[in-house]
């Protein structure tokens, strides 16, 4: 009545006695007049609070006000209904609908509840996500992240070891259907091999014992006074045009991600584990770096061909390393012949190398390994016969290819490095010496402009030999079959570099991903040995700040002393 002016004449300001006794008097329902008093006081959207007083609202803000109360009726009612959802699923543990199954109202709360879990506070919905939690709970979550992760876990959306980085960065772990189908049908019409040559050549493959991508198989063929290393790659730019759907999932995965408890594949496994992985006695195209060596060990030229392969021997590092400890005398057959003409070059080109002052030490390599006993894990000898072989020949291949195309002017992504200026002094360095070089060494970076690569002790270098695992392989494999097939390279240079620098953001977030899981299961592993006491290396100080290293594991922290330590300095660290 006050607002349409159908009462007595408006005032500018009324109290709020004054405003109840419009609608009678306590006399007459005391109850009823205590609750009108708390209704206006509490933000009756007709009237306006100024101080002791209240005025009145004009109509248009009440209009909005009254959508705006009508907006918060329906989030409450929404916000209540998904409280009831999200409880039916907890009652319903094991049998929650799949994801492709769930309601909208569904799909919304679980959405809001990793919100929390992945701690995104700049989002929009996380406030939204908090209200949901203490409506859960009903109260206030004292750890909103961990309770939200806990929330998950119980509705089976989450295991407890889920790798929440992969969530965070929307990596997928499997293809999506259409992608699976096409690696499917690509396989089934993949075109016949090359017509095989008449070489004399037993390509072997080395790699893990439980690889199946299998990118990579080397050979050798003695020539009188000289040798030709044959480093063979599967030819995968030969079967994936670019253009694809396959190779736009590919370029946006930008590389295979290895976990300790899957590996998430670059490609789908239809083809990188099964049609263009290098398998034993079957015929696959590779592109073929044909390396003429000579007698010192020194590459003195590179010619590279298309051609189709048997794969002779597939070993592991460990086969390998038996075949290698042999005397040479002891093996007269052709593998063992070869893999020991095989390591003789690689420990002649690593010893060119380091002449050119690369650094050949590294921090150590880890191997987890997880079962329905626990974690366990192992470390690799990076420095074994086989390992050092395949790693010098790969290295090799990266060389002598960037001389390829600078040769032929082929537009190419170069890998660069400056070195940090100083050199280790002994052949025998200790992990803290190790840890004080790397962390002074110049990061690698990106180029169309050939430069050293000093780090590996090489004049210019290209990463080319692993197609399957890692897309910028394949670019490079790309360019280079092109200019061979057709005379001109697929990308221009301006083109490589836009899609390199993507690239490389890509590669960094899933190295990061990598060594987030393992620190992740190392701990793990370190949780299973509670009360046990183990020796701590510290790496490095910055005052009492110290970085320590765990040596059975490779496990880094920061630690703060309360006294500065010497490098070097042997710890004994209680598990807690």
């Amino acid at each position: 009545l006050l607002s349409t002016g159908t009462s007595s004449p408006k005032k500018a300001r009324y109290s709020l006695d004054e405003l109840v006794s419009y609608l009678g008097t306590p006399s007459e329902n005391p109850f009823w007049f205590d609750a009108m008093r708390q209704k206006i006081f509490s933000g009756a959207i007709h009237f306006r609070k100024k101080g002791e007083e209240f005025e009145l609202v004009e109509a248009h803000a009440v209009q909005q006000r009254e959508r705006q109360e009508q907006v918060r009726i329906r989030e409450e009612q929404k916000l209540a209904s998904m409280v009831e959802v999200l409880k039916q699923d907890l009652a319903a543990t094991g049998q929650v609908e799949s994801t492709h199954r769930r309601s909208k109202l569904q799909k919304k709360a679980y959405k809001l509840i990793e919100t929390i879990a992945l701690d995104r506070r700049e989002q929009r919905q996380y406030d939204e996500g908090i209200k949901l939690l203490e409506a859960i709970f009903e109260v206030p979550p004292g750890q909103p992240r961990r309770t939200a992760f806990d929330l998950l876990v119980r509705l089976g959306e989450y295991s407890p070891d889920e790798l929440l980085s992969l969530r965070e960065y929307n990596i997928s772990k499997s293809f999506p259907e259409n992608i699976e189908n096409e690696a499917t049908e690509l396989r089934k019409k993949l075109s016949p091999p090359i017509e095989e040559e008449t070489l004399d050549l037993l390509p072997i493959t080395i790699d893990d014992a439980h690889t199946l991508d299998r990118d990579d198989a080397i050979a050798l063929e003695e020539k009188g006074d000289h040798d030709v290393v044959h480093i063979m790659i599967t030819d995968v730019a030969g079967y994936l045009e670019p253009g694809s759907a396959l190779i736009h999932e590919a370029a946006e995965r930008s590389s295979s991600i290895y976990l300790p408890t899957q590996t998430i594949p670059m490609l789908p496994k239809a083809l990188s584990e099964d049609a263009l992985s290098l398998k034993e006695s079957t015929p696959q195209n590779v592109m073929d770096f044909q390396i003429r060596m000579d007698k010192e060990g020194a590459p003195l030229d590179i010619q590279i061909a298309m051609r189709s392969i048997r794969v002779a021997h597939t070993l592991s590092y460990d086969e390998a390393d038996a075949i290698l400890s042999k005397a040479e005398g002891e093996g007269s057959d052709a593998l063992n012949q070869t893999l020991i003409r095989l390591k003789e070059i690689s420990e002649k080109l690593r010893e060119q190398r380091s002449r050119r002052g690369a650094f050949l030490w590294s921090m150590g390599e880890y191997k987890v390994h997880i079962s329905g006993h626990g974690v366990d894990i192992t470390e690799i000898n990076t420095s074994s016969p086989s390992r050092t072989l395949v790693q010098e020949f790969m290295i090799l291949a990266g060389w002598m290819s960037a001389n390829f195309c600078i040769s032929r002017q082929i537009p190419i992504i170069f890998r660069t490095q400056r070195s940090s200026g100083t050199q280790l002094e002994t052949h025998n360095p200790t992990l803290s010496e190790i840890f004080s070089q790397v962390i002074t060494m110049t990061p690698a970076s990106i180029g169309v402009t050939p430069s050293p690569h000093e780090g590996l002790g090489v004049p210019a270098y290209i990463q080319i030999t692993s197609p399957l695992r890692r897309f910028q392989d394949y670019l490079c494999q790309t360019q280079i079959r092109t200019h061979i097939t057709s005379g001109s390279a697929a990308f221009s240079e301006s083109e490589l570099l836009e899609r390199f620098s993507s690239l490389e953001e890509k590669n960094r977030i899933n190295r990061t991903i990598m060594r987030g899981a393992k620190a992740y299961w190392t701990l793990k592993y370190y949780a299973q040995r509670e009360g046990e006491k183990v020796q701590v290396i510290v790496l490095h100080t910055w005052g009492r700040k110290a970085r320590l290293g765990f040596p059975e594991t490779g496990y880094q922290m920061d630690w703060h002393s309360e006294r500065e330590l010497e490098p070097g300095t042997i710890l004994t660290c209680l598990i807690l």
